[in-house]
């Protein structure tokens, strides 16, 4: 049986990576605005300028974040399948997902305290990070750092992970509803994951979000104190605070993220015609320069899906 598959050089995963993050940004903002009033009780904006507001500055956040996500999740995919030489098995493209989440947290963790502070602060970027080093010192930057690694394990893991392994799923299932039809598996895939990273997550998303506030560590001293006493303050619906806003949002960019990648393995894959084993060499020489093709980003086709299926 010959299954075709195709891999995404580490190149082709920052190019990914970079058009990932700014398209998302853009196509999802007014979700993200929707969550910031549920979460800070302001009312909902009243002009579509209203509701992108902010979106440069995110955008330029968000796509350094994406690109160490998809990048960091194909360089341990490598690792992993012994530089390409066997494919993955589904719950090993998820553990790889996750693992590259937590990873990418030692980026996004300080980005996301800076931010923090910086609305906090009323202050711009450069002087937000001198009052940071200045006052609390460099070690501060990795506050709520462990928070951040289990939110952005759950969250990577899904749209890395656990959406496409569903959506594959979905389709081998024999269920007219997804046989022959991608979008809707790859939707009911991503709200299965979205759902449940959202769930798992918005607890240790809202502690960490008061802990990175709070630098000096006056009030909360961990993740698991700023829960508890939240919890007592105002139940365990502080804690989802704005949960509704952040399910629709997080399994929106589920499905937009792993649906680029699956577009961008599948376009390869029609275009160029790679099979699993071999070694042929694209334009430009070796797969660290854009040659070989290294990495297990396997899109199996839908006949032979069904065919295993059957």
């Amino acid at each position: 049986e010959t299954t075709k598959a195709v891999y995404l050089t580490q190149g082709e995963n920052i190019m990914l990576g970079a058009f990932a993050g700014i398209f998302k940004t853009y196509l999802l903002m007014p979700l993200a605005t929707w969550k910031y009033c549920q979460q800070s009780g302001r009312a909902l904006p009243k002009s579509i300028g209203e509701w992108y507001r902010g979106v440069l500055p995110n955008a330029a956040f968000m796509v350094p974040i994406t690109i160490a996500q998809i990048w960091t999740n194909g360089v341990l995919e490598k690792i992993w399948s012994n530089n390409g030489e066997r494919q993955l098995e589904k719950y090993e493209k998820v553990v790889v997902a996750v693992v590259a989440g937590a990873l990418s947290a030692l980026l996004y963790g300080p980005l996301d305290l800076v931010i923090i502070q910086q609305q906090k602060l009323k202050l711009g970027l450069i002087a937000t990070l001198s009052h940071i080093k200045n006052e609390y010192g460099v070690m501060k930057f990795m506050r709520g750092l462990k928070a951040c690694m289990v939110r952005e394990a759950v969250y990577t893991g899904g749209y890395l992970g656990l959406a496409p392994v569903l959506s594959e799923l979905l389709q081998q299932s024999g269920n007219p509803i997804f046989d022959g039809n991608p979008i809707v598996s790859a939707i009911c895939g991503s709200i299965v994951a979205g759902v449940t990273a959202s769930l798992v997550t918005h607890p240790v998303d809202t502690a960490k979000t008061n802990l990175q506030a709070d630098v000096l560590g006056v009030q909360y001293l961990s993740t698991r104190q700023a829960m508890i006493e939240l919890m007592e303050e105002s139940g365990l619906k502080s804690l989802y605070k704005g949960g509704v806003a952040r399910c629709t949002q997080v399994s929106a960019a589920v499905f937009t993220l792993s649906s680029l990648r699956t577009m961008a393995i599948e376009f390869k894959r029609e275009n160029l015609g790679f099979f699993p084993g071999q070694r042929d060499k694209q334009p430009g020489g070796n797969s660290e320069g854009g040659g070989e093709v290294p990495l297990p980003n396997l899109i199996t086709s839908r006949d032979e899906a069904t065919a295993r299926a059957a």
